[in-house]
């Protein structure tokens, strides 16, 4: 018998343990002196170097035979001679087997001719075997490739054409707001996919820059998704753990004999096909940024065991935070990039962190920029549609629809520039994911075909409520079916007859007409921060705003659409649908209608509101606080955000309000409000009157910098200070046994007093 082993290294540590430093190879040695056994061993000049070191007998006991790396036509020979003995009856033209000479040569470097071609050969022939042929091609060693590395046949195939647009795409859909490392992974699977890296190297070494939260880790998981096929093929190291020189043992043992080791070796080893994610790089200690200079350069490392490690199939990705500290102050959210975080000083420590010959080996450097705040609300849908994705709710019949007023309430709470994208995953769970769950543990969910949608009325609070798409209208709804109906009176009182039900989809289709009709400005105003000298001109304020606002916009109007889309389909053969539906998309309509005409007429997209009694002696009357509490109870019914920056003892309250369509919808309100209380006459059947009188006045809240606390407060003062005052009565209030409230800005009239200080004197 003939004993074979492959890595006779390893037979130096197999059943070694700590009370005894005896192994495998020291109970075979002396058999082998012997002559009672005869092993045939590989080892690598390395290896054999470490066990004459450690066995000096290895050098007497075995003859030593040094086997050189074959040329192409005897890697090819060989092959050859191999398909002749193997058993499966399987040929390959020449030119296939120089094909596929060539891929070895490409994707296994780590393997010398001719045991990487062998590996393909044998695994092409016994695919062309399975499948009944007599030969094996091109595309069989391709799939054997693919089958074992990971990779995508499109990436291997030179005659495949790879669209590099659907490979940003694949990109740019997982990673938000990433331009310059979108298109660095991009350029880099070009070329891999064209055969241009330099063989003696990782396939790449990038070193990501940037604030945590930013999307560093994301990229790199893309990364191994997109070339090896999983985001699992990713190896991750916390560099923070190996910050002394002691931790290098520990970098370099292999976890399969060392439990202690830090993994990253026997990863590779088990998939040479990987991304390395060398995470927070500079906390490491200098001997370990010394150990991967050689992993940079030539794409090997000997573990401490002598055995070599081949990354020259690996891409490798280094991150830092250094030097990318985002200063806090007003600069933040629209403030100018030297105020908060600077690429500048970030490449500036970056070079005086690490040393030269480092990141000399390094293909590229890629800085992560902070989020702005107009650019979380598609990272916010993005995890939001991730959140929603998990098991809980995937395993229920139901659908979620997210308001824009919930958009905008979770990113206040979860937009830091400090922090990126991590706070908003935890006020996605605090906020929305918490009171659903609640609502399911206590099984106080509706039964039935229903929808969750998700809003934030007033800007206060998330509420999560059920929506039954189906519900019947009551008798009163149905008779007044035949009346004049448009979106205010939808608003206030939904009605489910065919005549309003094709009212609001007729209107759902033109607002969002007019609302795609606005991308080439979007696409204007975004283009307008790329340009070198954008975040120091006077202008970049009112350019920022006006790309937020209409990214709310779109997102608002396609929740919108949504709504009409499960209206159409909860539609009868009658043409009848569920009113509460009909209700919600039109008071949704009404606001986006007001939107666009605020557009139109380039109307502020923030305002400043403030309500106090009209005279002196009226000062602290209630009026006016009723005045307050039906503007926030306002907000709460069309997703605005409601501010309250100010209280004083006269009666006066302040308000920061933004939110789509808010000046259109608010700047009617300004003048003067008038409560009549009525009160029994002295004589039969007289009347008199109390009267309280309140002054609303509204202005601009022009963009800048942002602004909270007593600073915003000063602001608005100043701004209402220069709000003209008018003396018109805009809408007077009748209480007692015949309320009736007169509204001459809109010009209606109505009996329902309370309705309109709930909030809906907007609808009539």
């Amino acid at each position: 018998m003939i004993w074979v082993l492959p890595e006779l290294q390893e037979a130096l540590f197999a059943g070694q343990h700590h009370r005894s430093p005896h192994g495998l190879l020291d109970a075979l040695l002396p058999h082998v002196e012997a002559g009672t056994v005869t092993i045939v061993a590989e080892v690598t000049p390395s290896a054999l170097e470490t066990l004459r070191s450690s066995r000096p007998r290895v050098t007497s006991a075995f003859e030593v035979i040094q086997l050189r790396t074959l040329d192409q036509a005897e890697a090819i020979e060989v092959s050859r001679a191999a398909l002749a003995t193997d058993g499966l009856d399987v040929t390959a033209a020449e030119d296939t087997l120089v094909r596929t000479y060539d891929l070895a040569q490409q994707f296994l470097p780590g393997v010398s001719p001719p045991g990487n071609l062998l590996r393909l050969v044998r695994a092409a022939a016994l695919e062309a075997s399975q499948a009944g042929r007599s030969e094996f091609q091109p595309g069989d060693v391709l799939a054997a490739l693919a089958s074992s590395s990971g990779l995508p046949l499109a990436l291997l195939d030179a005659d495949v054409p790879l669209r590099l647009e659907d490979v940003r795409a694949f990109f740019e859909e997982r990673i938000l707001e990433q331009p310059d490392a979108v298109t660095c992974v991009v350029e880099r699977v070009a070329m891999i996919k064209a055969g241009l890296t330099d063989p003696t190297r990782p396939l790449g070494v990038f070193l990501f820059l940037g604030p945590t939260g930013t999307g560093k880790t994301e990229i790199a998981k893309a990364f191994a998704e997109f070339l090896f096929g999983s985001p699992d093929r990713l190896v991750r190291l916390d560099m923070s753990e190996f910050q002394t020189p002691h931790s290098l043992d520990r970098l370099l043992s292999d976890t399969t004999l060392e439990p202690r080791g830090a993994g990253l070796i026997a990863e590779v080893r088990r998939d040479p096909f990987s991304v390395i994610l060398l995470d927070e790089f500079e906390k490491a200690a200098e001997p370990v940024w010394d150990v991967f200079l050689q992993v940079f350069d030539d794409g090997r490392l000997t573990d401490s065991h002598g055995r070599l490690v081949d990354f020259r199939r690996c891409v490798i990705v280094l991150t830092s935070n250094v030097g990318s500290a985002i200063a806090a102050g007003p600069g933040l959210g629209f403030g100018p990039t030297e105020a908060g975080f600077s690429q500048t000083a970030a490449e500036r420590a970056l070079r005086t962190t690490f040393r030269p010959e480092l990141l000399n080996r390094i293909d590229r450097v890629v800085v992560f920029r902070p989020f702005e705040r107009s650019a979380m609300r598609s990272l916010l849908a993005k995890e939001l549609a991730e959140a929603l994705a998990r098991r809980g709710l995937r395993e229920r019949p139901w659908a979620v629809e997210v308001d824009e007023s919930a958009y905008a309430f979770l990113i206040d709470r979860g937009f830091s520039p400090e922090l990126g994208a991590r706070p908003l995953r935890r006020a996605i769970e605090q906020h929305v994911l918490v009171p659903v769950a609640e609502a399911i543990v206590e099984q106080t969910v509706p039964h039935g075909d229903q929808f969750l949608f998700v809003s934030a009325p007033g800007g206060t609070a998330i509420e999560v409520t059920f929506v039954d798409p189906d519900a019947g209208e009551d008798g009163a709804a149905i008779a007044s079916a035949a009346s004049e109906v448009d979106l205010r009176e939808l608003a206030r009182a939904g009605r489910g007859d065919p005549r309003s039900v094709q009212l609001v989809l007729t209107e759902m289709r033109r607002i969002a007409a007019d609302v795609a009709a606005l991308e080439p400005v979007k696409a204007g105003a975004l283009a307008a921060l790329g340009e070198p000298t954008f975040w120091e001109t006077a202008g970049r304020f009112a350019v920022l705003a006006k790309a937020e606002y209409l990214d709310r916009l779109e997102a608002a109007t396609r929740t919108a659409e949504r709504l009409a889309a499960r209206l159409e389909h909860g539609i009868d053969s009658a043409g009848r649908a569920g009113p509460e539906l009909v209700a919600l998309l039109a008071a949704r309509l009404h606001v986006l209608d007001a939107a666009l005409r605020g557009i139109a007429a380039s109307d502020p997209f923030e305002l400043f509101l403030d309500v106090r009694p009209a005279h002196a002696e009226e000062a602290g009357s209630s009026f006016a606080a009723q005045l307050a509490a039906m503007y926030v109870a306002w907000g709460r019914q069309r997703g605005m955000q409601v501010e309250p920056l100010a209280t004083t003892a006269h009666g006066e309250q302040l308000f920061a309000i933004s939110g789509l369509g808010c000046w259109r919808l608010l700047a009617p309100e300004a003048g003067l409000h008038v409560r009549e209380v009525e009160v029994e006459g002295l004589g039969a059947g007289t009347r008199a009157a109390e009267r309280e009188t309140a002054r609303v006045r509204v202005a601009p809240r022009e963009p800048g910098a942002r602004l909270d606390g007593s600073a915003l407060a000063s602001l608005a003062r100043g701004s209402i200070d220069h709000a003209p005052a008018a003396n018109v009565v805009i809408r007077r209030y009748r209480t007692g046994s015949s309320p009736l409230v007169r509204d001459s800005a809109r010009g209606y009239r109505t009996g329902n007093l309370d309705r309109v200080l709930a909030g809906d004197f907007d609808l009539g």
